[in-house]
């Protein structure tokens, strides 16, 4: 190949402008919204996707979350891969599979919505679903009579640990305190939240549907 051949660079400045307005266009403008709505709808507002250790992600922080990996992972390979393509006739053959591999990740956000969403919660056994249910149904206990403020951040911190029991238990504290008394606007916000997560988590642990999981709430919480 001559050097400074013009289709060649004729070539890698369309690859350029094509490959600026995807990032401008699918990468910061429509996939974060997009893949947000996406765990909002399975884990709900301020849900939990997954934790580890200190680390936790929500449905809010996926994106960014993503954003940041996304980076590290190129601060590691993109030199290495940046080397080959130079050195070798490797060069439209990588691109070739990056862009590929690029459109197939643009069209798998839908496919993997019941997958890593819900990874965590299909881990959830017998043993475990019945544990939630014996909390649920335990409700003889005694609610802190602390204030609100300080009872919403316990509340939150219980949620924020992904920890289904926890959230079990902050459904069947407030079910318990609405008994005694008219719930706040947080309060019921919170209900909601706890109430929202657990009934996904538990449908998918049974393979019920959620309206089902619902009714058994209400069932436990009539009584």
């Amino acid at each position: 190949m001559a050097v400074n051949d013009r289709r060649e660079i004729f070539g890698w400045a369309m690859y350029d402008w094509a490959n600026s307005g995807f990032q401008a266009t699918v990468i910061t403008v429509m996939a974060g919204p997009y893949l947000t709505s996406l765990a909002r709808r399975e884990v709900g507002e301020n849900g939990i996707i997954f934790s580890a250790g200190p680390l936790l992600v929500t449905e809010k922080s996926l994106f960014p979350f993503c954003i940041g990996l996304s980076v590290f992972l190129q601060i590691f390979l993109l030199p290495t891969l940046g080397a080959i393509a130079d050195y070798t006739n490797l060069k439209k053959r990588l691109m070739a599979i990056h862009r590929a591999v690029t459109a197939g990740a643009s069209n798998k956000p839908r496919k993997v919505q019941k997958g890593i969403f819900k990874e965590r919660v299909d881990a959830l056994g017998k043993e475990m679903v019945a544990k939630v249910y014996k909390i649920l149904r335990d409700k003889k206990v005694e609610i802190d009579q602390q204030t609100w403020n300080r009872r919403y951040r316990e509340y939150t911190e219980k949620i924020k640990t992904g920890s289904v029991l926890e959230i079990a238990k902050v459904l069947r504290d407030l079910f318990v305190l609405k008994g005694d008394k008219e719930l706040s606007f947080g309060e019921r916000k919170m209900l909601d939240t706890a109430r929202n997560l657990l009934v996904k988590e538990l449908a998918i642990a049974k393979a019920h549907t959620e309206e089902k999981i619902m009714e058994e709430l209400k069932g436990i919480f009539a009584n």
